[in-house]
């Protein structure tokens, strides 16, 4: 499945080099210099950004999903730490849910 949301990635990538395609023909139609040299600008990052993309879904093809397939916060609150704090202890301080961290001797 994972293969598969890959190809997902062909969308934005496209959307991207077709901007940047009309930002560069819409620079050399601009008559001042600066214009022609923000629009060379703009078309520069909008490659950037999807090379980015490009990059992360080959990543993800590769090495998998990253997470176990889940979003950091999907359904499990803050990095998964949603529910497994303990309330207030008595001076104020968080306490740790037992077993969380290695066994300290009394």
């Amino acid at each position: 499945m994972s293969r598969f949301a890959v190809l997902f990635a062909v969308v934005p990538i496209t959307v991207l080099l077709t901007a940047s395609f009309f930002v560069l023909l819409g620079g050399e139609k601009a008559a001042s210099a600066g214009l022609k040299k923000f629009a060379k600008v703009v078309a520069i990052l909008l490659w950037v950004s999807a090379g980015v993309v490009c990059v992360g879904a080959v990543s993800r093809l590769c090495c998998g999903p990253m997470m176990g397939g889940h979003p950091m916060m999907m359904n499990h609150g803050m990095g998964g730490m949603h529910g497994k704090m303990c309330p207030m202890g008595a001076q104020g301080g968080m306490k740790m849910p037992e077993g969380c961290c290695a066994k300290t001797n009394k």
